[in-house]
């Protein structure tokens, strides 16, 4: 279970995949993602239970899918799970923190 502070979701990633799943635990959450070349990058959620321990198995939400380097603010915090996800990865390396106050 996450607490408020600062999450690495992707480290240097160089090919397609997600994530660990955190449960954030606060009212403001916003990701900052680094696309050092081409790739997309989904900001999933999920209230599925099997998220926490069976995260191919559970159903996802894209809440926002990122093609360029940025920050998004993410204020749905009605969802119990949060990943990222590299959904189509060409060449470069993905990195990609969660902020949760």
């Amino acid at each position: 279970m996450a607490r408020p502070g600062v999450f690495q979701l992707l480290s240097a990633a160089a090919a397609t995949g997600a994530s660990n799943v955190v449960e954030p635990r606060g009212a403001c959450r916003s990701f900052q993602v680094v696309i050092s070349d081409t790739a997309s990058v989904e900001l999933q959620v999920s209230n599925d239970p099997l998220a926490s321990t069976d995260p191919a198995s559970a159903t996802w939400v894209t809440a926002e899918t990122v093609t360029a380097s940025g920050g998004y603010e993410h204020s749905e915090v009605s969802w119990r799970y949060t990943r990222a996800n590299v959904s189509a990865y060409t060449s470069g390396t993905v990195d990609c923190w969660l902020s949760v106050l």
